[in-house]
């Protein structure tokens, strides 16, 4: 939930949650499932040792919901070290 203090964290031994929610909104193929209020929820989750490091996180997941909209996505956030480098 975001507020003045900003997104809300959670800790959950020994797995750290960031969760941002808020009002959706959708165009191109998603449009016809925003015709009514949809929110969003997008989580990042990982581990670590109890700092806020963006490489202690490693996964998402995106849920939209309301109205005519029931849509969740997630994946693995991947590091800098892991792509592959370019050669010019």
């Amino acid at each position: 939930m975001i507020n003045q203090d900003g997104p809300l964290r959670l800790k959950y031994e020994p797995v750290w949650t960031w969760r941002f929610e808020g009002v959706a909104s959708g165009d191109g193929i998603f449009k016809s499932g925003f015709t009514a209020l949809a929110r969003y929820t997008l989580v990042f989750q990982g581990r670590g040792n109890s700092c806020d490091s963006a490489t202690d996180f490693t996964h998402w997941r995106l849920e939209i919901s309301g109205g005519k909209a029931s849509y969740a996505f997630f994946g693995e956030l991947v590091s800098d070290a892991t792509l592959p480098k370019s050669d010019s």
